[in-house]
């Protein structure tokens, strides 16, 4: 694996990336440099791309390359992404950042919903320890983004999505696709940042839940209507309640699952 750039020469590598791309003479898409209110979402993928445990990262829309850069530049993590490769400038600045990072930076080109499962299929030893869905905005796309990245995370990942919550048209895609697996409770929250108009991010990791019962961790099942826990199984083990927000619950069971119930 290639030896980290040091994390000083990130602003250097951040204009020649941009002086690069810009010869295409096409707009960019998406990207803002954060400060302030913005800076806070720069300021979490700076601490994710620090964190030597995680070095396997998997995103999809590398647009121009700007966060592929932020973890190539501050750490030795190899990146997946995971681009429609519509726009001239992105493949561009895959080739800017090839030539420095080599090998760390994997670039998968398509419709994300496709080469997703296609990648994960062709390559199941890939496991992520950072997951971030800032692809296709539309509902559909989103959600099948973060559908697919779920049997590609490690079992110690942190899942980030971009523009979510926030109030613009473009994020009503996003906003919907993360509420639904929170509400699944195949998600679970643990950041949401609004972060004015039309950005905002989201944190959280996978959970065990219906769609994926085979991932570790509780499942807690709950009404449809009434919001009330149902079942909650950890592993083999099934603990009902007697009645509403009352358990008899095994004491192996509150062991298995770290919880006291």
């Amino acid at each position: 694996m290639e030896t980290k750039e040091n994390p000083d020469s990130y602003a250097r590598l951040l204009g020649d990336l941009e002086a690069t791309v810009n010869t295409v003479g096409e707009g960019l898409e998406g990207h803002t440099e954060g400060n302030g209110e913005l800076g806070k979402q720069t300021e979490t993928y700076n601490d994710l791309a620090r964190d030597t445990t995680f070095d396997t990262i998997c995103e999809t829309g590398f647009n121009a390359g700007h966060s592929a850069l932020r973890f190539l530049a501050q750490s030795n993590a190899a990146l997946y992404e995971f681009d429609l490769g519509s726009h001239k400038y992105s493949k561009v600045a895959a080739g800017f950042l090839s030539k420095r990072f080599g090998s760390r930076l994997n670039n998968i080109w398509g419709d994300s919903t496709k080469s997703l499962p296609k990648f994960h299929a062709e390559h199941s030893d890939v496991k992520c320890k950072v997951v971030i869905v800032d692809g296709g905005h539309a509902f559909n796309v989103a959600l099948s983004d973060l559908i697919n990245f779920e049997q590609m995370a490690a079992s110690d990942h942190v899942l980030t999505i971009d523009d979510t919550p926030c109030d613009a048209s473009y994020c009503e895609g996003p906003n919907k696709a993360w509420k639904q697996l929170v509400d699944e409770g195949c998600v679970q929250e643990t950041l949401a940042n609004h972060m004015g108009l039309g950005r905002g991010f989201s944190v959280g990791r996978y959970v065990a839940c219906k769609r994926w019962p085979s991932r570790k961790g509780v499942v807690v099942e709950t009404g449809a209507n009434s919001g009330l826990v149902q079942r909650i199984t950890v592993g083999a083990k099934v603990a009902k309640p007697r009645a509403a927000g009352m358990f008899k619950v095994e004491s192996e069971l509150q062991s298995a699952s770290g919880f006291t119930l």
